[in-house]
């Protein structure tokens, strides 16, 4: 077995503890249903090897979930979140770099379907126009319900 200390000299600082440095807020949006951009701008990162920011996907991953739960609360017209989005299904390809610390997510809604309890979304997307493309589905539930009674099951948090 290797040792945690011998696999220091190949690990990423950024994975292990860079990305909670990152700060990102959501600045505004425009909405018209089916569509949503949204405009983010990075506040704080950890400072990569060659200095200069560029988007990470673990970063961009929270950006596009953002979007999803602005865009279905938004949709859903209660002027609330109605609870946690699950993410079923994400696809991203990353064309190029984001080096801009002002950045959109835009989604475009392909699919919504009305369930009782929830209220699942289909939408394709990008980052930065283009630099990352993206397709996903999530389900959101209702107003003071739980999703899980008419979706496929998801997963849990240990000790829940």
């Amino acid at each position: 077995m290797i040792s945690r200390e011998s696999l220091l000299p190949y690990s990423s600082e950024y994975l292990a503890h860079g990305f909670r440095e990152d700060s990102i807020v959501l600045g505004s949006v425009d909405f018209a249903a089916p569509r949503i951009c949204a405009y983010f701008e990075v506040k704080e990162f950890y400072s990569p090897l060659d200095g200069v920011f560029h988007l990470s996907a673990t970063s961009a991953m929270n950006c596009i979930g953002q979007a999803g739960v602005v865009y279905a609360g938004l949709d859903g017209g209660t002027g609330r979140r109605a609870g946690e989005i699950y993410l079923s299904e994400i696809d991203i390809r990353f064309n190029k770099p984001v080096r801009t610390t002002m950045f959109t997510v835009e989604l475009l809604c392909r699919d919504r379907v009305e369930r009782r309890h929830s209220v699942r979304y289909s939408v394709t997307g990008s980052v930065q126009q283009g630099c990352f493309e993206l397709t996903a589905e999530f389900v959101v539930p209702r107003a003071s319900e739980d999703p899980a009674s008419d979706s496929p099951p998801l997963p849990t948090r240990p000790g829940r």
